[in-house]
């Protein structure tokens, strides 16, 4: 499911005004070239009759492929169809400024054209699927006038631009113009705050776990470059991520990616954990080099940051429960760092509903400002923590961080995965446990047939779904390509309806506000 089908029936102003500048882009590439033409012959050394052929062999490719085009692509996925041809027609049209040869640029104005010929029928599409039916035929209408606005305005503007400033100025204007629908609600990313801080998180957090495990260090780098760039700020890590004898590995990864620089670090609000021992796998474990004591987080903390290459830390999570140390000593600890600006805030992970209520009452006794956030199990299949967890979160101004959002796989379309071949994760562990049993089968079953009727992906939905949630800050995706990470994204944009919510419920009933759950 995209998110153009999960849109369908309400068109934002935004989106109509970016589609409208789009159709207008596409279609002043084919004529503003016209204004410019005596300069450029001169600059290629070619008659103007040549020149003019320019203009001719786009307008020809798109009289002549467009219906082929139509036709070929029906079934592909608009989105992805109209933002590889924006890219495509971006790219033909700067190679334009560093373009000296008449042959080459000939290359560059098929490329452009082959994108337009894609690219204005599925601007087209785009928005007759999004309009509401009263509204259809004017979006259309005010679509086309951006074709028109091209034929009006293209070649007088192309001959100022080409008088003033050469004739190859005529083109960063239109590639500005065309990335316009990729900047209005495209990959638009939202924003929380996390808890009761002031601190501005993206509504997804980019797990790292799968860095160094699953994904290579230069994999690893790509998709924080793509997470990044898609609008997500926050990253997730831990000190023990990479795991076994490559304890630590991971925020390595993170750390040589902060060292590229290009504002990537400030750019990021970073989240880390402490507790596991960091002894390699069969090592000794030697006492005070693990858990929640003032030592060892001072010892770990010293470590993390040389590590990632960085000298603070947003968010220090503790990664569990230490039943040993009170928290008067852990907060004394974290009071401190704060003070030495190693760390920003801290938080928790995997904490009872009670451990939380102990944690900043102390903190609160103690003047210092207490966990700021949650990090849990938590997802449609895997509810408990709405009976006291989150309550608990909520009260006391944490925000909400689910893990494992997709429960190991089990809500990102399981079965289906299964019947073609491609389980991947929901093969193995919890998730293949879960399938093992009957009733759960079951329900993943209507969950999946469920989301099919509404066209939409189970992943995505799983996703979307958490999003709604009170108290939810943004769930942790752990994506191992770039693919997993662009399913993830669009799941900010996805909006689900009243019934579908209660659908869902039903498939996967909450246990209910606490103590009723359980007390009678």
């Amino acid at each position: 499911m995209s998110t153009l089908s999960a849109l369908r029936g309400r068109l934002p102003a935004g989106w109509l005004c970016a589609l409208t500048l789009c159709a207008f882009a596409l279609q002043t590439d084919d004529f503003v070239i016209t204004g410019v033409l005596p300069a450029l012959a001169r600059e290629l050394t070619v008659g103007q009759a040549a020149a003019g052929q320019l203009v001719t062999v786009f307008s020809v490719i798109c009289a002549a492929v467009a219906p082929v085009a139509a036709v070929v692509t029906a079934r592909l996925p608009r989105r992805r169809l109209l933002t590889a041809a924006l890219t495509l027609f971006c790219l033909a049209n700067f190679a334009v400024l560093v373009t000296r040869s008449y042959g080459a640029l000939m290359v560059l104005r098929v490329l452009a054209a082959l994108a337009a010929t894609v690219a204005l029928p599925t601007v087209l599409a785009v928005t007759a699927h999004l309009a509401p039916p009263e509204r259809r035929g004017s979006s259309l209408a005010t679509v086309m006038a951006g074709l028109t606005g091209a034929v009006v305005i293209g070649v007088p503007a192309g001959t100022w631009t080409g008088a003033a400033l050469g004739w190859r100025a005529r083109h960063p204007p239109q590639v500005l113009a065309s990335r316009a629908l990729q900047g209005v609600g495209w990959t638009t990313m939202k924003y929380t705050q996390l808890g009761r801080t002031g601190l501005k998180v993206s509504r997804l957090v980019l797990g790292t776990m799968n860095f160094g495990p699953q994904t290579d260090e230069a994999g690893s780098h790509t998709i924080m470059d793509a997470a990044q760039g898609a609008g997500v700020n926050f990253f997730d890590t831990a000190n023990v991520y990479g795991f076994g004898a490559d304890k630590g590995r991971t925020e390595e990864i993170v750390g040589t990616w902060f060292a590229k620089g290009g504002g990537r670090r400030d750019k990021t609000v970073l989240g880390t954990k402490v507790y596991a021992n960091m002894a390699p796998e069969g090592g000794k474990v030697w006492p005070n080099h693990d858990k929640l004591s003032a030592l060892n987080i001072r010892r770990s903390v010293d470590a993390s940051l040389k590590r990632l290459g960085t000298d603070y830390i947003d968010l220090y999570q503790f990664h569990h429960v230490d039943r040993d140390t009170p928290w008067d000593e852990i907060w004394q600890a974290i009071d401190i760092l704060v003070q030495q600006g190693k760390i920003l805030y801290a938080g928790s992970s995997n904490h009872a509903g009670w451990h939380i209520a102990r944690a900043n009452e102390t903190a609160a006794r103690r003047g210092s400002l207490g966990l700021v956030s949650e990090q849990c199990l938590y997802n449609l299949a895997e509810r408990r923590a709405e009976m006291e967890v989150i309550p608990a979160a909520q009260g006391y101004g944490l925000g909400v961080i689910p893990w494992s959002p997709l429960h190991g796989g089990l809500l990102g379309g399981a079965l289906r995965k299964e019947r073609e071949g491609g389980a991947g994760r929901s093969g193995v562990g919890r998730s293949a446990d879960a399938l093992a049993n009957s009733a759960i089968r079951a329900k993943i079953q209507s969950y999946e047939d469920l989301l099919d009727k509404h066209g939409l992906e189970p992943g995505e939905v799983a996703l979307a779904w958490l999003l709604t949630r009170p108290g939810v800050t943004g769930p942790i995706v752990g994506p191992r390509t770039t693919d997993q990470l662009a399913s993830a994204l669009r799941a900010v944009e996805l909006t689900l309806p009243d019934d579908l919510l209660a659908s869902l419920d039903e498939i996967f009933p909450g246990p209910g506000p606490s103590p009723e759950a359980f007390a009678w």
